[in-house]
């Protein structure tokens, strides 16, 4: 049986999951698309917000397995109200080494032998090592407060 083969192309014809559907099968029967019409027209209306979904999943799940390697080596910030032992001398955008105990790295910062201070740090480092003795920092002072960088740490005896 030889019958026309007729599509009705209301869509777009460059999205991939698109292609016409026939309306006759091989043998010359014609077929009943109603169900996958009804998909096609169903992703055409939602597929922008199905591939920022799967992009927000992608984005978030690597955000989520990424965080431990990038804090492990000193790449986020960590920004505490912490004493820090800091001289009136030392001047904005000075730099000086500075040690902390590895259990609590960020509790308290020994610089300088200057008097003690509570004040806004932000740190690129791990807050805690329990592999070292002392944690190595390199604090530059800001115009509010200081920012620390991890350099080492004294390995443990």
């Amino acid at each position: 049986m030889n019958h026309p083969k007729h599509y009705s192309i209301k869509w777009q014809d460059d999205w991939p999951w698109r292609k016409p559907l026939p309306e006759y099968d091989l043998d010359g029967y014609r077929v009943d698309n109603t169900r996958d019409r009804a998909m096609q027209e169903w992703l055409d209306g939602h597929a922008i917000a199905i591939v920022w979904l799967m992009l927000l999943a992608i984005v978030a799940t690597g955000g989520y397995f990424a965080y431990a390697p990038l804090n492990s080596i000193g790449w986020i910030e960590h920004t505490r109200q912490t004493t820090i032992t800091a001289q009136a001398t030392w001047m904005v955008g000075e730099a000086k080494h500075c040690v902390s105990d590895p259990a609590k790295a960020f509790d308290m910062v020994l610089c300088d032998g200057g008097p003690p201070r509570d004040m806004p740090v932000s740190f690129f480092g791990r807050e805690i090592q329990p592999e070292y003795s002392a944690v190595n920092w390199n604090c530059i002072r800001d115009g509010s407060g200081f920012t620390c960088l991890e350099v080492s740490g004294n390995p443990r005896q």
